[in-house]
This record gives C-alpha cells, sequence and structure tokens, in this order.
C-alpha cells in the first residue's frame, strides 16, 4: 500500500480551486497528482498555485492512469 493516497482532479476551476483541491491538501497522506480541465490554461493555473506536478490533456488521461487511486470530479453538472 501507498504512503499516500494520489489523487486526480478532472475539472480544476473555479470550485476545485476554492475548495476541493485546498481542502484535500489539508488532509494527511493525500497527494494530488494529476489535473485536467475543459481549458488547459485553468489546469495550469491550479496546478501552478497548489503544485499539482502533472496536468493531462485529456480527461481519460486522470483515469487511466494507475498511479492514481482516486478521481474527484469538479466538472459544472451542465
Amino acid at each position: 500500500m501507498p504512503d499516500s493516497i494520489r489523487i486526480g482532479i478532472i475539472g480544476a476551476g473555479k470550485i476545485a480551486q476554492d475548495r476541493h483541491i485546498p481542502l484535500l491538501q489539508k488532509v494527511p497522506g493525500v497527494e494530488i497528482t494529476h489535473a485536467w480541465s475543459r481549458t488547459p490554461e485553468t489546469a495550469r493555473k491550479a496546478a501552478k498555485e497548489f503544485s499539482i506536478p502533472n496536468v493531462v490533456d485529456r480527461w481519460e488521461e486522470v483515469v487511466e492512469t494507475p498511479e492514481i487511486d482516486a478521481v474527484v470530479i469538479a466538472t459544472p453538472p451542465n
């Protein structure tokens, strides 16, 4: 079992940046490793601000990455 739970974020926009990412980063043993957003610049901004090491071009890359233990889907409901 890994030392941490590795999380991927699908949808790195406002709600993810205001709530999901900062709160997850406060949980001991949680590491956010990948981010994707419909707008690539949004994903890059979140990655830079929150030190997320990987930005991917396709959301499928988040769910297909074997190193990720869990995925947070923070996309708008529409």
